[in-house]
């Protein structure tokens, strides 16, 4: 049995499952039991399967966060610079703004819990 802990490569995990709910606007395996059934398999590699006309960019940044080996995932910081690249890219061109915006408001959300994380980081020691 391998024990998890809540870490920056389990946050990076979770803004990959966020990200693929802000494209399918709907929340992760919710025609599924949430049980340990599901948590077990979610384990061994299951994850949704990306929504049709999704952003292939998007996609691969969500896939990437949800790598089964975390130390295989990226850093938050890779996660922020691919989003502004899909940001500026699509910018130039006509774009759904609700996607937009809530892209702009994730990548607010990532940037307000590294300045939270660096300042309980400062309050422990």
């Amino acid at each position: 049995v391998q024990i998890y802990s809540l870490n920056k490569k389990s946050d990076v995990y979770s803004i990959g499952v966020l990200l693929w709910e802000i494209s399918s606007g709907r929340p992760p395996f919710c025609d599924e039991p949430y049980d340990l059934g599901l948590a077990m398999e979610i384990l061994h590699g299951l994850r949704e399967k990306p929504i049709p006309n999704t952003s292939e960019d998007y996609i691969k940044i969500y896939t990437y966060c949800w790598n089964n080996e975390p130390d295989n995932r990226p850093t938050i910081n890779q996660v922020v610079a691919k989003l502004n690249a899909i940001i500026l890219e699509v910018t130039n061109y006509q774009v759904n703004s609700r996607i937009l915006l809530k892209l702009l408001e994730i990548l607010l959300i990532i940037h307000c819990m590294e300045k939270c994380l660096n300042l309980f980081k400062i309050l422990i020691i």
